[in-house]
């Protein structure tokens, strides 16, 4: 049995079919406890109480009344059983995870992960009681797993479960088994790529693809900064010899540090596919957040791409932040930044709303123009005409403040050879860590300079 602490409840007329159908107790509080087999991972059920309760003889299983007019019976007895499920597993959960990795040496698969990220999004909005609902983080893996058992496969069906760990406390999402949309209808969402059936059955040393993704988590998870997250990939498969056999495939690890932002500084591989050919190119990574990756590819372009598009060369660790002072070059200019840091106000400013931050950076200007050979006296250049960006999240930028005090004067001159130094001030919200600074010099030249600093935010999440 296996308790889904903090995926939301179903409504409660599907709590009663699936509890009095199939035997699977369902408790508001505790999540969804069921059977990792594939007949559990399918057990939804359209019809209603009443012919779940007639049809289905798991109802007389649990002793309970066979009429949907006993509905309150069946509901007492499945939150009961659920209560003391619950309870028994949340303090076993380390056991049970431990055991599986123990497990997965000796699985009759290898498993190559290509990619592993965090999809989904966050709240947005200054004023959060006026925010819309976000759909939260979920975790996906994708990769190829080669079969190097010698028996023939005649279903295959992917599960397991992310956790995120707090100390002793498991925060739990399941693995999802069909997505649903407006546009598409249902779909299966874990899964192998490759069906594995009777007509194609898994062979020895086949190797097929497949796509893994979790539940979402809340969407206050994302202020969260766990002790340790993975990914637990099973596979329940059914082969003439063997039977049906749960294999624990792989723990991954998940970098959390995702959600609002983390640096990478590894090589990567970018696939990119047209109707005639694939591609592969290789890049440099620098940041990611969620499901996209800021690269630098073998031209020089750097630019964000999608993480489906991304091959890793290993699961990555976090990397370091900008080391200060960092800087750029124009021909004539040089743009230092010296520090950035987060506040809640500065200056007398009247944060926007209770998510609103501001990001300050100080910056030096440098002239390392010549003097004219003329020998007349070059004009000074102003502050002014220089224009600042901070990105503070993938391809979103933020302009400068005016209102605080204590900034950067646009009106300050700097001589050739001078220098002005000051603050400049960006607006961002809760869930973002700015990455860049874009400037444009008076000599019409656009710089940037790397501003990540994981002393920035999430700003609220429990140490």
């Amino acid at each position: 049995m296996h308790c889904v602490a903090e995926l939301p409840p179903s409504p409660r007329i599907h709590r009663l079919i699936r509890c009095a159908a199939f035997g699977l107790p369902l408790l508001a509080g505790c999540g969804l406890c069921k059977r990792s087999t594939p007949d559990s991972a399918s057990a939804s059920v359209s019809a209603s109480a009443s012919a779940a309760a007639h049809a289905l003889p798991a109802t007389a299983a649990l002793g309970a009344p066979s009429s949907a007019d006993d509905a309150p019976e069946i509901q007492h007895r499945c939150e009961h059983t659920c209560e003391l499920e619950c309870a028994s597993e949340a303090s076993q959960r380390k056991a049970f995870y431990e055991t599986k990795r123990a497990k997965v040496a000796s699985s009759p698969f290898r498993v190559e992960v290509d990619r592993v990220f965090l999809e989904g999004s966050c709240a947005r909005g200054d004023v959060p009681e006026k925010r819309p609902d976000a759909d939260g983080v979920k975790v996906v893996v994708e990769g190829k797993l080669t079969y190097t058992g010698a028996d023939l496969l005649g279903y295959a069906v992917l599960s397991g479960s992310a956790y995120l760990r707090f100390g002793d406390r498991y925060a739990e999402a399941d693995a999802v088994e069909r997505s649903r949309s407006m546009w598409s209808g249902s779909k299966l969402a874990t899964r192998v790529l490759r069906p594995v059936r009777g007509a194609d059955p898994w062979i020895k040393d086949q190797t097929r693809e497949f796509h893994w993704e979790s539940q979402p988590y809340n969407p206050v998870f994302c202020e969260a900064v766990p002790d340790a997250a993975e990914a637990y990939l099973q596979l329940i498969a059914g082969g003439i010899s063997t039977g049906r056999e749960d294999y624990a495939l792989q723990m991954v690890p998940i970098r959390w540090e995702e959600v609002v932002g983390m640096a990478v500084r590894q090589k990567v591989t970018i696939r990119k596919a047209s109707p005639s050919s694939t591609v592969y190119e290789p890049a440099d990574a620098l940041f990611s957040k969620l499901d996209r990756l800021l690269i630098t590819n073998a031209s020089g372009k750097t630019e964000w791409v999608p993480r489906t598009s991304v091959v890793q060369t290993s699961l990555w660790q976090p990397a370091a932040a900008t080391s200060f002072p960092a800087e750029a070059k124009s021909p004539q200019w040089t743009v230092r930044v010296k520090s950035v840091k987060s506040e809640k106000d500065h200056g007398g400013y009247s944060p926007a709303g209770e998510d609103q931050f501001l990001t300050l950076v100080d910056v030096d200007l440098v002239s390392t123009a010549s003097a004219p050979d003329d020998g007349k006296a070059p004009k000074p250049a102003k502050v002014r005409d220089f224009s600042f960006r901070l990105e503070t999240s993938p391809g979103n930028w933020a302009s400068p403040l005016k209102q605080p005090l204590g900034l950067l004067d646009g009106a300050t001159e700097i001589a050739v050879g001078g220098t002005a130094s000051g603050t400049l001030a960006f607006p961002r919200q809760r869930f973002e860590r700015p990455t860049r600074l874009e400037i444009k010099t008076p000599d019409r030249a656009t710089v940037v300079v790397e501003v990540f600093s994981t002393d920035i935010g999430p700003e609220r999440a429990p140490k």
